[in-house]
């Protein structure tokens, strides 16, 4: 979880790594909670794109919901 100053306001940059070591990226237009880094969480969305980034495959989502 990386927040960063954009041209919208402040970003999120998340990342989650799936049980099969899959990356998923999401940038969040709110701030996202620190204390969820290294815990187990749920998470929704639609797959906007799958892409390799730094010879990493990885899919990037939008409209998440995270538990």
């Amino acid at each position: 979880i990386k927040p960063f100053e954009s041209r919208y306001g402040i970003t999120t940059l998340v990342k989650v790594v799936t049980n099969d070591g899959n990356i998923l990226t999401w940038f969040a237009s709110q701030e996202i909670s620190g204390s969820k880094v290294g815990k187990t969480v749920k998470i929704t969305g639609t797959v906007k794109s799958q892409e390799v980034y730094n010879n990493e495959k990885q899919t990037t989502l939008t409209r998440c919901k995270m538990a």
